[in-house]
């Protein structure tokens, strides 16, 4: 018979650690590295995601000028008045504005100085700007002709965007600087000039 008196305590030890080796636990050297690591990654993913979104609200920006030139042009065809999308900087923040005579009271016409806080440069043909008008007539055409480039804060090329309006009536974003209107029209050779010249005479 199992004499009470013979039983063996209980271990404190035994009953509250399984026999089964247990793993070691992690050391505090470890918890730092792997902290570390985790706010490295966290950096940097932040960081991609706050240019990302620096990026988007940028390219907004310019695409709301971008329709609002659009809509100046159908307003101007429509009403055969005029609309000048008119820029501004002030205190290094650009505005723009849109300025015309046109009472416009069937329609809602927004005449509003807008600001442009993602825009950190614009140039016209390659020129930076504080003012420049971009007028829009009744027929359409846009006047001056040219490219008007837009920066981000960072003001890297890299990221700009680009209207191109040489061709007077179309207009066009790009992300691409666009090539000047000159290097798209075929350039004959001096040569054949020349002889075309040459023989033109000879026929009079």
């Amino acid at each position: 018979q199992d004499n009470p008196e013979n039983r063996r305590p209980l271990s404190f030890e035994r009953d509250l650690f399984p026999k089964k080796v247990r793993a070691a636990a992690f050391t505090l050297l470890e918890i730092v590295l792997v902290l570390a690591i985790l706010a490295m990654v966290a950096s940097v993913i932040g960081w991609q995601i706050a240019t990302s979104v620096g990026r988007y609200a940028f390219q907004s920006e310019v695409e709301e000028i971008y329709n609002t030139v659009k809509q100046s042009q159908l307003l101007c065809l429509t009403y055969r008045t005029d609309i000048t999308v008119h820029f501004s900087c002030q205190d290094d923040l650009y505005y723009y504005q849109l300025q015309t005579d046109e009472p416009f009271t069937e329609i809602g016409f927004d005449r509003e100085k807008k600001p442009l806080p993602k825009i950190g440069r614009i140039t016209f043909n390659g020129k930076s700007v504080k003012q420049f008008d971009l007028n829009c007539f009744s027929q359409g055409n846009m006047d001056p002709r040219g490219v008007l480039g837009f920066f981000p804060k960072n003001k890297k090329e890299e990221n700009a965007l680009w209207f191109d309006f040489q061709g007077a009536h179309l207009l066009t974003l790009s992300h691409q600087k666009p090539p000047a209107f000159k290097e798209k029209s075929p350039v004959f050779p001096e040569e054949k000039v020349k002889k075309f010249h040459a023989k033109k005479e000879e026929e009079s």
